[in-house]
C-alpha cells in the first residue's frame, strides 16, 4: 500500500509554493512598476526643450548631481508631469516628475537627481510628456526628447 500521509504533504507543500508565487507577483505588480504607463499617443504632444540664446535649456550641474530643464508645452494636451530616463553606464535612474505640470502652451521647469558615482557617467536622457488620454494619464514614448550629451550648468539663473 502506499503512504497517503506523503502524498498529502506533497500537494500541501506544492500548494504552498503557488500561493507564495502568486502572492509575489501580485506585490511586484503593485508597488514595483512604474508610476505611469508608457504608450504611443498618436497625436502630437508638440513640446519641445526651450532655447534661450541658441542653446538648448537643459544641463548637468556636476556639483549638486542634478539635471536642470525647461520644457515649453504644445498647444494640444496639459501637461501632468515628466517621466525622465536618465542612462548611466552602470544602471538607468527613472523619475516621475508629478509636480512638472502645465497648461496648455505653458513652460515647467524640472530637476532630476543623477549621481555619476552610483550610475555611471551620463550617456543619455529621455524626456516623456505625461498627459491625459481617455481619462488615464499616459507617458508618450511617441513624443520622447532625447539628449546625448549635456552642457555643464553654468546659465545665471541657476
Amino acid at each position: 500500500m502506499m503512504n497517503k500521509r506523503g502524498i498529502t504533504t506533497i500537494m500541501a507543500l506544492s500548494l504552498v509554493v503557488v500561493f507564495l508565487f502568486v502572492a509575489g507577483i501580485y506585490v511586484y505588480a503593485a508597488y514595483f512598476k512604474p508610476p505611469v504607463e508608457e504608450a504611443e499617443c498618436g497625436e502630437t504632444i508638440g513640446w519641445k526643450i526651450m532655447t534661450i540664446d541658441n542653446k538648448e535649456d537643459i544641463c548637468f550641474d556636476q556639483k549638486t548631481k542634478i539635471i536642470r530643464f525647461t520644457v515649453e508645452n504644445g498647444l494640444l494636451y496639459s501637461l501632468e508631469g515628466v517621466y525622465a530616463k536618465v542612462q548611466g553606464q552602470k544602471k538607468e535612474v527613472i523619475t516621475y516628475l508629478s509636480e512638472a505640470k502645465t497648461g496648455k502652451a505653458g513652460a515647467v521647469v524640472g530637476e532630476i537627481s543623477f549621481d555619476q558615482d552610483t550610475a555611471g557617467a551620463l550617456m543619455n536622457v529621455q524626456l516623456l510628456p505625461i498627459v491625459v488620454v481617455d481619462d488615464v494619464e499616459v507617458a508618450c514614448t511617441d513624443a520622447a526628447l532625447e539628449k546625448q550629451q549635456l552642457e555643464p550648468c553654468k546659465f545665471y539663473f541657476y
